[in-house]
């Protein structure tokens, strides 16, 4: 499956979450850092 990603540029780097499921998102201390690191996302 793909889903599409929102990419948010914060104070300590890049967050990205995925608005189709709610709670799901990832950091990194770069775009690509964030974005490719789907070990990282979690859910609250």
């Amino acid at each position: 499956m793909r889903y599409k990603v929102s990419l948010l540029r914060t104070d300590k780097g890049y967050a990205v979450r995925v608005p189709a499921l709610p709670g799901c998102c990832s950091q990194g201390g770069t775009e690509e850092g964030a974005a490719r690191r789907p070990s990282f996302f979690f859910l609250y």
